[in-house]
Order: structure tokens, then sequence, then C-alpha cells
């Protein structure tokens, strides 16, 4: 009797262990197709985190089989405040393992005018502006600022040349 419980108890330990699902991924870029390392791919209900290695690929192993809202975040370069954040809902079924792809915008092409306020076109920085986003309370100053308006993406030129008329 002592025998078929041990022997009921490892069979009943098996079957659990088989009730779990495991999400593997890797992150690319989507125009280069280079993986993204040091990305951080988080669990939001469970509050389980993990960084995508240097060739982009992740793994969460032993999840229950469910819904999971996953979050993607980025950071493009080390002392960089620019960041993309991006969720998405997947179904994770039991003794399956989900395989997904993940694509990130490339760096932004603007990213090397950030701090060289020096035109491209025309080389001078004396007619070189800061451009402004948002929503513009009050008078406008059209001399020192270059007005962008309010719609803002993750790759936004910084730099505006009055001579070329030019975004940078």
């Amino acid at each position: 009797m002592k025998y078929l419980f041990i022997t009921l108890a490892f069979l009943f330990a098996l079957n659990c262990k088989a009730q779990y699902g495991k999400i593997s991924g890797q992150i690319i870029g989507i125009k280069y197709s280079k993986p993204f390392s040091k990305v951080a791919v988080l669990i939001k209900k469970y509050q389980r985190i993990t960084y995508a290695d240097s060739t982009g690929n992740f793994t969460f192993e032993n999840l229950t089989p469910s819904q999971y809202l996953i979050q993607v975040l980025a950071k493009y370069k080390p002392k960089s405040e620019l960041y993309f954040d991006t969720s998405f809902i997947v179904n994770v079924q039991k003794d399956s393992t989900l395989h997904l792809q993940i694509k990130l915008p490339d760096t932004c092409q603007y990213d090397k005018y950030r701090k060289n306020r020096r035109c491209p076109i025309c080389h001078k920085k004396n007619k070189v502006i800061p451009i402004v986003y948002g929503l513009y309370i009050g008078e406008l100053d059209t001399e020192n600022y270059f007005y962008a308006g309010c719609t803002v993406s993750y790759c936004d030129p910084t730099w505006y040349c009055k001579t070329d008329k030019y975004r940078f």
C-alpha cells in the first residue's frame, strides 16, 4: 500500500509538472533585423522580468496556462532618455511553447544630431534653432524656436535650420 501511494504521488507530480507553458522569443529591429540586447521583457500580472541576451533572445518558463500582458521596454543608448515601450496580450497553453518575434523600431536617424546643432546642409550654427513639441500657450517666439505641433514619436528632429528650412 505504501508503494502504491508513493507511485501515485510520483505520477501526480509528473502530471502537475506537465501543466505549465513557456514563452520564448527574439527582439529585433524592424528595418535591419539586428537583435536588440538588454531589452526588458515583463509579465505584468506576476511582476516577472527577464532581459534579452546578446542575440535578442528571452525566455519565461513554468507559466500556468492563462492570458498574460507582456510589456517590452527598450532604451536605445546607455545614457539616452529615448525609450520604446509597447505592451500586448498573449495566451499560454499547457505543455506548449509560445514563440514570439518582437520587432522594435531601429535607432533614430536624428540621434547623431541631438548634441550637434550645426546644420548638415549649410554647416552653420547661427541660424539653427531648437524644435519645440507640444501644446503652446501664450505668445510664440518664432525667432528663437521652431514649433512643430503636438504629435511626437520615438524619433523626432531636435533642430531646425532657418536658412535651409531643414529639420534635423
